[in-house]
């Protein structure tokens, strides 16, 4: 399982074929990340909060992943996104050029509408983070 941590690594390639190798016929692969092929990406931009610049080294979008995974001799069986409030949040607060450790009050409403808005993008595809699952691909 790699829980955000594969968009900071440097050889993305390498890592998931030594995660392929290392994997037995039955088993799978989990690789939770942002994806750049999101809503937050298209409305904030350079400000959206999950480019954590320099952290991050890469990010992927869905069909990079299973690009990648392609290459590697893994399928992608499925895709959950699991995007939070942060991503409308975080970035509105890089929008308006507060740091994120200072602390932003916003109103019940603005939280309210950030939850709605983060449960549809999760519902349509379009959150900004999504949990991968691969599987060894039979045919290779």
């Amino acid at each position: 399982m790699l829980h955000h941590s594969f968009e900071h690594m440097d050889n993305p390639r390498a890592v998931m074929g030594a995660l392929r190798r290392l994997m037995s016929k039955a088993g799978r692969l989990l690789v939770r990340i942002p994806v750049a092929d999101s809503w937050a990406w298209r409305k904030y931009g350079v400000h959206w909060v999950q480019l954590d610049a320099s952290r991050h080294l890469f990010l992927h979008t869905t069909r990079s992943i299973a690009l990648m995974a392609k290459e590697a001799g893994l399928v992608l069986e499925s895709v959950k996104y699991d995007s939070s409030s942060f991503q409308i949040k975080g970035s509105e607060q890089y929008l308006r050029g507060i740091p994120l450790q200072e602390k932003w009050q916003t109103s019940f409403r603005h939280r309210l509408e950030c939850r709605i808005i983060k449960r549809y993008l999760n519902m349509a595809r379009d959150g900004d983070q999504a949990c991968f699952v691969l599987k060894i691909d039979n045919k290779c």
